[in-house]
């Protein structure tokens, strides 16, 4: 982690990207490459324990804004594509979806929480000040660790902070798991259906536009015309066979 005078986020980001870019590289030898390589899963797996903790390593204590998380989000989709050896038009969802993975946020979420419970166990007093000054004061810093912390537990609905430091480690991370997987779950689902409705839509839309109308074609079926005085023999056509002869 570096300190720097401007831009310090933005720092961080950019080389966690390139120390995980530089990792996945030295893995292809071993097939984590997509197309002709590993199995997705098992490439996943491998991405999973040796590039995204790289990725994301002391990212949980930055304030990070949208352009800066759309920018880890982006590596890390790209890499489940190209695992997977789908299109750059493939939906996000169905990315994530295929693999069973998590989006960028919930991993970054999830490290929050680890984290969050180790400050709550700490026998550091000077850190428990901390937490207490800034939890009183989460409506005047909204950026900060504890308030961020307190969004997430919302969100997943998990116990409050005096329920958590009384539970075990084990249970803590199996409780977040949990809860973190199946709202993601429900969020992708949904964000596949609605889009796969769309594109249904849009087709239905396409092919109603370049239907031609029956009533207009030039295809229309040919209809003799009514005549009350012409014989019976009339609408035979001049190349057929009378068959008065």
């Amino acid at each position: 982690m570096t300190r720097a005078s401007h831009h310090e986020n933005q720092h961080n980001i950019d080389e966690r990207i390139s120390l995980a870019r530089r990792t996945l590289y030295k893995l292809m030898n071993t097939g984590v490459h997509g197309s002709n390589g590993i199995n997705p899963k098992v490439g996943y797996k491998i991405y999973q324990v040796f590039v995204l903790p790289r990725l994301l390593h002391s990212l949980e204590v930055l304030p990070l804004n949208i352009s800066q998380i759309k920018k880890l989000s982006d590596f890390h989709i790209g890499t489940l594509r190209k695992l997977q050896s789908l299109p750059q038009r493939t939906s996000s969802a169905a990315v994530y979806l295929l693999l069973g993975a998590l989006p960028i946020e919930p991993e970054l979420e999830r490290r929050h929480l680890s984290l969050l419970y180790s400050i709550l166990n700490s026998k550091n007093t000077k850190l428990n000040e901390i937490r207490v000054r800034q939890t009183s004061l989460q409506e005047s810093v909204p950026h900060s660790f504890f308030t961020r912390c307190s969004q997430i537990i919302e969100r997943y609905c998990l116990p409050s902070t005096d329920k958590i430091k009384f539970m075990s480690k084990n249970v803590w991370k199996q409780l977040v798991k949990k809860k973190v997987r199946s709202y993601w779950s429900t969020q992708l689902l949904d964000e596949y259906l609605q889009n796969y409705h769309e594109l249904l839509l849009y087709q239905r839309t396409q092919n109603r536009t370049h239907t031609p109308s029956l009533g207009y074609s030039k295809f229309q079926p040919h209809r003799c015309p009514k005549s009350s005085n012409k014989s019976p023999n009339a609408n035979w056509d001049i190349h057929s066979t009378n068959p008065n002869k």
